[in-house]
C-alpha cells in the first residue's frame, strides 16, 4: 500500500493549516529550481543511510520508488511510502525528526496534518482522533487530558516504543531472539517461530505479547 508526504520549506510565522495550504500553493506556482533544494538532499542522504534498499529484497523498503534522493527541483518534494515494510511507521518518525530540524515541513494531504519546524504539529481531525484512541489504550487518567488535549503524538508514542526496545534488547536476545527492524523479536523454537512484541504502557512501564508461529 502507498502513501505519500510532502516536503517543503515553512517560515517560521505560518502557524495554521489554513497557512500552511496558502505556502504550498504559493510555492506549487513558483517556476521549477535550476538546483534542488540542499535541505531536500540532506534529508535523502539521512534516509538513505537509516533505510537502505536491499535490491534482493525491494518490498521491504519503505520507500515507494527506490531510496530517497531529494534532487526533485520542484519546491515541494513528494515523497511515496511503502506501507507494507515494516519499517515505514519508523522511517516516517524519523522523517519528521529530521526534516523539521532542516526548517521543513512535512504535510499530509490525506489527513490535512503538518508538522512544522520547531516541534509544531497541525494535526487533522482523524489524526486528533487517533491520537485520542491511543492515550485511551496508554490508560492515561482522566485529569491529564483537560479539553480533549492530545498529550501523545504518534511521533512521540514511536519514540518510546524504541526506548522499550533499546533498553529489552540485550534480556531479550541473550534467549535467541532477534529484532525484526519493527517491534518484534524472533527466534526459531523446535521447527517454528516464537515471537514477542514488547508495547508501551506509558514513559515507565511496558507490556508485552508473545504468540508461536509456523516455520
Amino acid at each position: 500500500m502507498s502513501y505519500v508526504l510532502h516536503i517543503m520549506p515553512m517560515p517560521a510565522y505560518i502557524d495554521t493549516l489554513d497557512g500552511v495550504y496558502a505556502e504550498w500553493e504559493r510555492l506549487n506556482q513558483l517556476p521549477r529550481r535550476i538546483e534542488p533544494i540542499s535541505a531536500f538532499g540532506e534529508v535523502g542522504y539521512y534516509l538513505r543511510l537509516r533505510y537502505p534498499v536491499d535490491p534482493n529484497n525491494p518490498e521491504f523498503s519503505p520507500w515507494l520508488e527506490g531510496p530517497p534522493r531529494g534532487d526533485t527541483l520542484e519546491h515541494v518534494w513528494a515523497l511515496g511510502f511503502n506501507t507494507s515494510a515494516i519499517q515505514a511507521s519508523r522511517a516516517f518518525s524519523e522523517l519528521v525528526d529530521i526534516a523539521n530540524t532542516l526548517d521543513l515541513a512535512v504535510v499530509d494531504d490525506q489527513t490535512a496534518s503538518a508538522w512544522l519546524p520547531g516541534g509544531r504539529e497541525l494535526l487533522g481531525p482523524q489524526l486528533q482522533q487517533q491520537q485520542l484512541e491511543v492515550i485511551d489504550e496508554l490508560g492515561e487518567p482522566e485529569d491529564m487530558r483537560p479539553h480533549g488535549r492530545v498529550l501523545y503524538t504518534r511521533v512521540q508514542v514511536l519514540k518510546l516504543q524504541e526506548k522499550v526496545n533499546r533498553e529489552l534488547e540485550p534480556l531479550i536476545t541473550a534467549h535467541g531472539y532477534q529484532f525484526d527492524g519493527d517491534t518484534n523479536y524472533v527466534r526459531s523454537w523446535y521447527g517454528a517461530r516464537q515471537l514477542v512484541s514488547p508495547w508501551m504502557a506509558d514513559e515507565h512501564s511496558f507490556y508485552g505479547g508473545g504468540c508461536a508461529l509456523s516455520a
